[in-house]
Protein backbone atom coordinates (compact mmCIF):
# COMPACT_ATOMS: atom_id res chain seq x y z
CA UNK A 1 0.00 0.00 0.00
CA UNK A 2 1.20 3.47 -1.15
CA UNK A 3 0.25 7.11 -1.20
CA UNK A 4 -3.60 8.39 0.11
CA UNK A 5 -3.62 4.87 1.28
CA UNK A 6 -1.10 4.40 3.38
CA UNK A 7 -1.01 8.12 4.92
CA UNK A 8 -4.53 7.40 5.87
CA UNK A 9 -3.93 4.14 7.48
CA UNK A 10 -0.59 5.47 8.89
CA UNK A 11 -2.87 8.50 10.43
CA UNK A 12 -5.78 6.81 11.83
CA UNK A 13 -3.91 3.48 12.95
CA UNK A 14 -5.10 1.24 9.53
CA UNK A 15 -1.79 -0.77 9.93
CA UNK A 16 -1.40 -1.01 13.36
CA UNK A 17 -1.28 -5.02 13.51
CA UNK A 18 -1.14 -4.70 17.39
CA UNK A 19 -4.96 -4.27 17.43
CA UNK A 20 -8.13 -6.34 17.15
CA UNK A 21 -9.54 -7.36 14.11
CA UNK A 22 -11.72 -5.10 12.28
CA UNK A 23 -13.91 -7.91 11.61
CA UNK A 24 -14.40 -9.99 14.31
CA UNK A 25 -13.44 -7.49 17.25
CA UNK A 26 -12.29 -10.60 19.52
CA UNK A 27 -9.08 -11.96 17.96
CA UNK A 28 -5.84 -10.31 17.59
CA UNK A 29 -4.95 -8.36 14.15
CA UNK A 30 -1.74 -10.55 12.54
CA UNK A 31 -2.52 -9.91 9.21
CA UNK A 32 -4.17 -6.84 6.93
CA UNK A 33 -6.75 -7.52 4.25
CA UNK A 34 -7.85 -5.30 1.43
CA UNK A 35 -10.64 -3.29 1.24
CA UNK A 36 -12.13 -3.95 -1.34
CA UNK A 37 -10.69 -7.34 -2.16
CA UNK A 38 -8.03 -6.29 -4.44
CA UNK A 39 -9.30 -8.28 -7.26
CA UNK A 40 -12.01 -6.37 -8.11
CA UNK A 41 -9.51 -3.61 -9.72
CA UNK A 42 -7.82 -4.13 -13.24
CA UNK A 43 -4.49 -4.82 -12.91
CA UNK A 44 -3.78 -1.74 -13.75
CA UNK A 45 -5.80 0.18 -11.29
CA UNK A 46 -4.87 -1.41 -8.23
CA UNK A 47 -2.38 1.42 -6.82
CA UNK A 48 -2.89 3.17 -3.22
CA UNK A 49 -4.86 -0.07 -1.81
CA UNK A 50 -5.98 0.33 1.53
CA UNK A 51 -5.81 -2.28 4.08
CA UNK A 52 -7.16 -3.10 7.50
CA UNK A 53 -6.12 -5.10 10.52
CA UNK A 54 -6.92 -8.28 10.44
CA UNK A 55 -7.02 -12.19 11.73
CA UNK A 56 -5.61 -14.60 9.83
CA UNK A 57 -9.39 -16.45 9.88
CA UNK A 58 -11.11 -13.55 8.41
CA UNK A 59 -8.59 -12.59 6.17
CA UNK A 60 -8.46 -16.05 4.53
CA UNK A 61 -12.32 -17.14 4.86
CA UNK A 62 -13.81 -14.74 2.41
CA UNK A 63 -11.96 -15.72 -0.39
CA UNK A 64 -14.69 -17.79 -2.07
CA UNK A 65 -16.95 -14.18 -0.61
CA UNK A 66 -14.58 -12.01 -3.01
CA UNK A 67 -15.12 -14.27 -5.89
CA UNK A 68 -18.51 -13.84 -6.21
CA UNK A 69 -18.01 -9.95 -4.78
CA UNK A 70 -15.78 -9.58 -7.80
CA UNK A 71 -18.19 -11.07 -10.48
CA UNK A 72 -21.17 -9.31 -9.85
CA UNK A 73 -19.24 -6.05 -9.49
CA UNK A 74 -18.12 -6.35 -12.90
CA UNK A 75 -21.36 -8.06 -14.32
CA UNK A 76 -24.02 -4.98 -13.06
CA UNK A 77 -21.35 -1.98 -12.96
CA UNK A 78 -20.39 0.09 -16.45
CA UNK A 79 -18.02 2.63 -15.37
CA UNK A 80 -18.33 5.72 -17.80
CA UNK A 81 -14.30 5.37 -18.81
CA UNK A 82 -14.04 2.98 -21.80
CA UNK A 83 -10.53 1.82 -21.11
CA UNK A 84 -11.79 0.83 -17.59
CA UNK A 85 -15.18 -0.45 -18.86
CA UNK A 86 -12.87 -2.90 -20.86
CA UNK A 87 -10.07 -3.59 -18.25
CA UNK A 88 -12.59 -4.24 -16.08
CA UNK A 89 -14.99 -6.63 -18.30
CA UNK A 90 -11.79 -8.45 -18.95
CA UNK A 91 -11.00 -8.91 -14.93
CA UNK A 92 -14.34 -10.26 -14.31
CA UNK A 93 -14.19 -12.68 -17.68
CA UNK A 94 -10.37 -14.22 -16.32
CA UNK A 95 -12.40 -14.86 -13.03
CA UNK A 96 -14.99 -16.63 -14.96
CA UNK A 97 -12.75 -18.67 -17.31
CA UNK A 98 -10.77 -20.10 -13.91
CA UNK A 99 -13.69 -20.88 -12.05
CA UNK A 100 -15.87 -23.23 -13.14
CA UNK A 101 -18.56 -23.25 -10.52
CA UNK A 102 -19.24 -19.74 -10.63
CA UNK A 103 -20.01 -20.47 -14.35
CA UNK A 104 -21.88 -23.12 -13.44
CA UNK A 105 -24.11 -21.20 -11.15
CA UNK A 106 -24.47 -18.56 -13.91
CA UNK A 107 -25.61 -20.85 -16.82
CA UNK A 108 -28.17 -22.71 -14.67
CA UNK A 109 -30.26 -19.59 -13.44
CA UNK A 110 -29.71 -17.64 -16.79
CA UNK A 111 -33.07 -16.15 -18.18
CA UNK A 112 -33.72 -12.97 -20.51
CA UNK A 113 -35.06 -10.47 -19.29
CA UNK A 114 -36.38 -6.62 -20.62
CA UNK A 115 -33.98 -3.74 -19.36
CA UNK A 116 -33.56 0.04 -20.41
CA UNK A 117 -30.46 0.91 -21.63
CA UNK A 118 -28.24 4.00 -20.78
CA UNK A 119 -29.86 5.68 -24.31
CA UNK A 120 -33.48 5.26 -22.43
CA UNK A 121 -34.04 1.94 -25.00
CA UNK A 122 -35.67 -1.44 -24.03
CA UNK A 123 -33.70 -4.43 -25.06
CA UNK A 124 -33.69 -7.93 -24.20
CA UNK A 125 -30.52 -8.51 -22.00
CA UNK A 126 -29.31 -12.29 -20.46
CA UNK A 127 -29.51 -12.11 -16.19
CA UNK A 128 -28.54 -14.99 -13.66
CA UNK A 129 -29.65 -14.81 -10.56
CA UNK A 130 -27.32 -14.99 -7.59
CA UNK A 131 -27.45 -15.64 -3.92
CA UNK A 132 -26.94 -12.07 -2.39
CA UNK A 133 -25.22 -13.49 0.63
CA UNK A 134 -21.64 -13.74 -0.33
CA UNK A 135 -21.87 -10.08 -1.83
CA UNK A 136 -23.49 -8.57 1.52
CA UNK A 137 -20.62 -10.43 3.70
CA UNK A 138 -17.92 -8.84 1.41
CA UNK A 139 -20.23 -5.22 2.20
CA UNK A 140 -20.13 -5.78 5.63
CA UNK A 141 -16.27 -6.00 5.81
CA UNK A 142 -16.26 -3.09 3.45
CA UNK A 143 -18.66 -0.86 6.12
CA UNK A 144 -16.50 -2.13 9.07
CA UNK A 145 -12.96 -1.18 7.73
CA UNK A 146 -14.37 1.95 6.70
CA UNK A 147 -15.82 2.77 10.48
CA UNK A 148 -12.83 1.85 11.84
CA UNK A 149 -10.57 4.17 9.55
CA UNK A 150 -13.20 6.94 10.50
CA UNK A 151 -13.63 6.22 14.09
CA UNK A 152 -10.35 4.55 14.74
CA UNK A 153 -11.85 1.75 16.59
CA UNK A 154 -13.82 -1.49 15.72
CA UNK A 155 -17.63 -1.29 15.23
CA UNK A 156 -17.78 -3.84 18.02
CA UNK A 157 -16.08 -1.84 20.44
CA UNK A 158 -18.97 0.88 20.87
CA UNK A 159 -21.97 -1.98 20.01
CA UNK A 160 -22.77 -0.25 16.43
CA UNK A 161 -25.07 -1.76 14.15
CA UNK A 162 -24.53 -1.37 10.42
CA UNK A 163 -27.42 -1.45 8.34
CA UNK A 164 -26.53 -1.99 4.47
CA UNK A 165 -28.55 -0.62 1.66
CA UNK A 166 -27.82 -1.89 -1.62
CA UNK A 167 -28.82 -0.60 -5.25
CA UNK A 168 -28.17 -4.51 -6.52
CA UNK A 169 -31.40 -5.76 -4.18
CA UNK A 170 -33.17 -3.18 -6.19
CA UNK A 171 -34.41 -1.54 -3.05
CA UNK A 172 -33.21 0.78 -0.06
CA UNK A 173 -31.73 3.70 -1.27
CA UNK A 174 -35.39 6.09 -1.86
CA UNK A 175 -35.03 6.89 2.14
CA UNK A 176 -31.28 9.00 1.62
CA UNK A 177 -32.13 10.28 -1.40
CA UNK A 178 -31.61 13.95 0.22
CA UNK A 179 -28.95 12.71 2.06
CA UNK A 180 -27.32 10.89 -0.70
CA UNK A 181 -27.07 14.40 -3.19
CA UNK A 182 -25.97 16.44 0.00
CA UNK A 183 -23.04 14.16 0.50
CA UNK A 184 -22.11 13.39 -3.00
CA UNK A 185 -22.13 17.62 -3.71
CA UNK A 186 -18.61 17.45 -1.64
CA UNK A 187 -15.57 15.86 -2.05
CA UNK A 188 -15.18 12.35 -0.91
CA UNK A 189 -14.31 11.58 2.40
CA UNK A 190 -10.86 9.12 1.11
CA UNK A 191 -10.24 7.84 -2.31
CA UNK A 192 -7.90 4.38 -3.31
CA UNK A 193 -7.34 2.34 -6.43
CA UNK A 194 -6.93 5.22 -9.02
CA UNK A 195 -10.29 6.50 -7.73
CA UNK A 196 -12.32 3.28 -8.19
CA UNK A 197 -13.08 2.79 -4.76
CA UNK A 198 -14.28 6.25 -3.23
CA UNK A 199 -16.36 6.85 0.18
CA UNK A 200 -18.35 9.69 1.91
CA UNK A 201 -18.64 10.03 5.68
CA UNK A 202 -21.39 11.94 7.09
CA UNK A 203 -21.77 12.15 11.17
CA UNK A 204 -25.42 12.88 11.82
CA UNK A 205 -26.52 15.59 13.77
CA UNK A 206 -27.77 13.63 16.86
CA UNK A 207 -23.69 12.78 17.43
CA UNK A 208 -21.03 11.29 16.39
CA UNK A 209 -22.67 7.61 17.46
CA UNK A 210 -24.39 7.60 14.39
CA UNK A 211 -23.86 8.34 10.22
CA UNK A 212 -23.47 7.35 6.98
CA UNK A 213 -21.20 6.12 4.54
CA UNK A 214 -21.94 6.25 0.66
CA UNK A 215 -19.64 3.93 -0.94
CA UNK A 216 -18.75 3.83 -4.68
CA UNK A 217 -16.90 1.69 -6.42
CA UNK A 218 -15.79 1.41 -10.31
CA UNK A 219 -17.41 4.97 -10.43
CA UNK A 220 -21.07 3.86 -9.49
CA UNK A 221 -22.57 3.53 -5.81
CA UNK A 222 -22.67 0.27 -4.88
CA UNK A 223 -24.00 0.86 -1.35
CA UNK A 224 -24.90 2.86 1.69
CA UNK A 225 -24.07 2.47 5.30
CA UNK A 226 -26.34 3.59 8.29
CA UNK A 227 -24.44 3.19 11.27
CA UNK A 228 -25.77 3.35 14.81
CA UNK A 229 -25.39 2.28 18.23
CA UNK A 230 -28.25 1.07 20.92
CA UNK A 231 -29.14 4.38 22.65
CA UNK A 232 -29.49 6.44 19.53
CA UNK A 233 -31.82 3.49 17.79
CA UNK A 234 -33.66 3.29 21.30
CA UNK A 235 -34.44 7.18 21.04
CA UNK A 236 -34.73 8.38 17.34
CA UNK A 237 -35.45 4.96 15.36
CA UNK A 238 -38.11 3.46 18.48
CA UNK A 239 -37.05 -0.12 17.94
CA UNK A 240 -34.71 -2.65 19.86
CA UNK A 241 -31.19 -3.52 18.32
CA UNK A 242 -31.39 -7.92 18.27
Amino acid sequence: MDGLGKEVARKRGGVDVSKKCVFCGTEDATTRDHIPPKSVFPKNHRDNLLTVPSCENCNGESNNDDEMFKVMIGLTTEPSDQTLYEDTAQNTFNTLEKNNKLIQIMLSNIRDVLVKNKYGFWEIKHASTFDTEPFRRVEIKIAKAIYYIEKNNTCHKYGIKLEIYTSKEGYGFEPFVPMQKEILNNPPTASFASDQFQYWHLETEEGKSSGFIVVKILGQISFIVNYFNKEFEDQFLGKQVL
